[in-house]
């Protein structure tokens, strides 16, 4: 074969199967309340494009879009946030409406999971967007899902992006109060989309491709669904399995309480089988959050005052085990003002956790599973342990993007193949600052890890477990390294890992980078720690006297220090490493 020919058929390949990091930046907002700026007004963005793997949450005094009961946003293939929907309208990342917003308004009620952003096959540039109009169809809280559109929105420049093809009806009927999913195609390429039909056993499939929708059929299950009404439904990472979550309570079965109805997916002709429900239990909240593990083997599905994990077993649903119960803790989203952070939306993230969210209550606190691998005693959660500066009522839904081919299938018809991409994160022991865990976040159908932590004088510098632990000889700056293969090829990602070293760089930037806003404040103080791993950190605050106010270990990432009980005026706060004074700043206090 022609070397030219044969090097292009290779980057096809590679290209084809390139990462997408289009849930690599989340849009937290609730605005409705006009009030101080560091009490919940505002929006939140929390990044995964971070050197450690693990997620940076910021202010964004930019993006100003609401979200309410529903919220959707993309990022480009690079992980740089595009634009957000709130079931209303679309806004990118200037801040403004995208251009011809009007064409795609809608002025129906959002609800969960009502719309869906995906990147259109082979476009980079262009993405579909579907909704549901909502019509209200009887008494007061009765809702008809009647139609299902779609629209095209294209980047331009400027991160600008314009809709050059408004709402079109793809099809209509009466669909189930949201649960729209989406799941690539066993072709590595093509997009699976379902929705169900309200009530009945009925589920719309849709076939998107380059060329926009390709298919629609109905696909009638055996049996009945349980889990209709107001809930979340996803696939997993694998898209062997699709799962719907939901309130009974004006469902059209007798009794109420929480059910799941769980389903094997063929990837090939997009249909669903293997049904099976469960009843969860009986408590009543405003939907049921379901999430896959990683690795596929495990389902959460968390219904209010708990989350559950079912084992998957040769396709089956096992015995139901507990995670966790909800504490009764209460957020404070405004001053004397409180609501419970129970638990209702999971959505698996960038960084290999499950992310467990509220539904419809002002909280400006996450949970989350950390090891959701494991099974449910081992997984570590952790309750409202990620807190955001802003109100939310809900996270974005996000599908798995990804995922390749079925390789050798009869669906594998493009020549692409799962080439793995390589990615990872690293957590420090807070009790050992030389002592790290590595866990990988690869994609594609990784068969060997070979990790070099760049540390020669360690005995164990190398490994060949997938998570390893490694403890550094001593404090500096290690270039780490994890390289992935599978019998198509091979990937490679290498960061510098920053342990207590302090230096000054080529751009006059100090290392470690510490930002602390908002300032001025009213509540409390955001403190970012940049790419730097403490060896014995400190933020000691001060007034203007020099008293000692306040002390908090810090660590990377972002920490965050209430500072609600304190009377307004000039503070000072003074960050050491290890004895040593690194930054300083006054902090003004409203």
């Amino acid at each position: 074969m022609n070397k030219t020919i044969l090097l292009i058929l290779i980057l096809f390949k590679a290209i084809a199967c390139l990462s997408q990091k289009q849930d690599f930046e989340w849009v937290i907002n609730h605005n409705f309340l006009k009030f101080k700026r560091d009490s919940g007004s505002g929006c939140t963005k929390i990044s995964f494009n971070s050197e450690s793997g693990n997620p940076n949450i910021y202010f964004d005094s930019i993006n100003i879009i609401e979200f309410l009961r529903s919220a959707s946003c993309i990022a480009d293939k690079n992980g740089e946030f595009l634009f957000a929907f709130n079931g209303y309208h679309a806004e990118d990342a200037t801040g403004d409406r995208v251009i011809n917003w009007e064409s795609i308004k809608d002025d129906c009620e959002p609800i969960p999971q009502g719309h869906l952003i995906l990147p259109i096959p082979n476009k980079t540039d262009q993405f579909i967007l579907f909704t549901t109009d909502v019509k209200w169809v009887g008494g007061e809280g009765v809702v008809g899902v009647t139609e299902l559109s779609m629209s095209i929105l294209k980047i331009k420049s400027g991160k600008r992006v314009e809709v050059i093809s408004g709402k079109q009806q793809v099809q209509l009927d009466t669909f189930d109060y949201g649960k729209i999913s989406a799941c690539k195609h066993a072709n590595g390429r093509d997009w699976w989309v379902i929705i169900p039909v309200d009530r009945i056993n009925h589920f719309y499939n849709i076939l998107l491709t380059p060329n926009g929708i390709d298919t629609i059929f109905l696909q009638k299950v055996d049996d009945l669904y349980r889990a209709a009404d107001v809930g979340f439904s996803c696939f997993s990472s694998n898209g062997e399995f699709f799962v719907i979550g939901a309130n009974m309570a004006f469902n059209h079965l007798s009794g109420i309480g929480n059910y799941i109805d769980f389903y094997q997916f063929d990837r090939c002709n997009g249909t669903l089988y293997n049904h099976q429900y469960r009843y969860v239990d009986s408590l009543q909240p405003y939907g049921v959050g379901v999430e896959f593990s990683p690795n596929n083997k495990f389902l959460f599905v968390a219904s209010g005052s708990s989350i559950y994990q079912y084992e998957i077993l040769n396709g089956l649903l096992m015995t139901k085990n507990i995670v966790g119960n909800y504490d009764g803790y209460l957020s404070e989203y405004l001053p004397g003002k409180f609501s419970s952070n129970n638990f209702h939306q999971l959505q698996l993230a960038p960084d290999g956790r499950i992310y467990v969210s509220n539904y419809f209550s002002y909280v400006k606190e996450f949970h989350t599973i950390n090891k959701p691998n494991n099974v449910f005693k081992d997984c570590d959660f952790r309750k409202h342990n990620v807190l955001i500066p802003t109100i939310k009522t809900v996270m974005p839904s996000f599908s798995k993007f990804r995922l390749g081919p079925i390789d050798g299938s009869i669906c594998d018809s493009l020549g692409i193949d799962n080439i793995p991409w390589c990615h990872w994160r690293y957590d420090q022991d807070t009790s050992d600052y030389l002592k790290f865990e590595f866990t990988d976040l690869s994609a594609y159908e990784v068969e060997e890890w070979c990790w070099n932590f760049g540390d020669p004088k360690s005995i164990s510098n190398t490994s060949n477990d997938k998570n390893p632990t490694h403890k550094f000889s001593e404090k500096g700056v290690y270039e780490v390294c994890l390289m992935v293969k599978n019998r198509n090829g091979m990937d490679t990602l290498c960061r510098n890992v920053n342990i207590g070293v302090m230096v000054n760089t080529e751009d006059n930037n100090e290392i470690p980078e510490i930002q602390i806003w908002p300032n001025p404040c009213e509540d409390y103080v955001i403190i970012n720690v940049m790419d730097y791993n403490p060896q014995k950190m400190i933020l000691k605050l001060y007034d203007l006297w020099g008293m000692p106010i306040d002390r908090k270990s810090i660590y990377q990432g972002s920490n965050y220090m209430n500072l609600k009980n304190l009377p307004g005026g000039v503070y000072f706060a003074k960050v050491t490493e290890d004895g040593k004074v690194i930054n300083s700043k006054r902090i003004y206090k409203l």
